[in-house]
């Protein structure tokens, strides 16, 4: 009799145990925050006369075509409920020939948006851009099991009918606000 017991009670801790560590996990994401300093690099395509989609991919229709290298910083704020806002300053090189009126050059711009995002169990994490009047703009990355790092990339954004844009960014935490 004292076996079986014995063998009930280390059942009944074990499911409560593992009650636990499963609500624990779910809980661990749910309520992710903090303040993330960002460094990001990103390059474009820009055609005057937009792109065409084919089987070898975007195919810029000119006149005016060019590069840009991207460069940028700023501060993530991440809230418990699934939103946040992002704030800084973006630089860009316009490579040869450049822009047709002003040819290539090096300009910056300050940028701020609002966004929401969602972690799974695993870490991934995915962002979507909210502010009204800017192009939807998804992310998608991972984030560090101790939530000190993350990663957020995009591929193929169009800014316009003319912009294609992508960038890596890799944010580290500074503040568990």
């Amino acid at each position: 009799m004292k076996k079986i017991v014995y063998v009930s009670i280390i059942a009944a801790l074990s499911i409560i145990m593992f009650s636990a560590v499963v609500s624990a996990g779910d809980y661990r994401w749910g309520r992710f925050h903090g303040v993330y300093e960002m460094t990001a690099q990103g390059t474009a395509l820009i055609s005057t006369g937009g792109f065409t989609e084919s089987a070898d991919g975007f195919i810029a229709n000119g006149p005016h075509v060019w590069g840009t290298v991207d460069r940028a910083y700023g501060t993530w704020i991440f809230k418990k409920d699934g939103t946040g806002k992002a704030e800084g300053r973006n630089f860009a090189f316009d490579l040869p020939p450049g822009h047709p009126v002003y040819g290539p050059r090096a300009r910056d711009n300050d940028f701020y948006f609002e966004f929401e995002y969602e972690i799974t169990r695993g870490g991934a994490i995915h962002v979507w851009v909210t502010t009204p009047g800017l192009t939807m703009l998804e992310m998608e990355g991972m984030v560090s099991q101790d939530r000190k790092t993350m990663t957020l990339n995009n591929t193929y954004t169009w800014f316009n009918d003319n912009t294609i844009f992508m960038a890596t960014r890799v944010l580290i935490q500074v503040q568990n606000n």
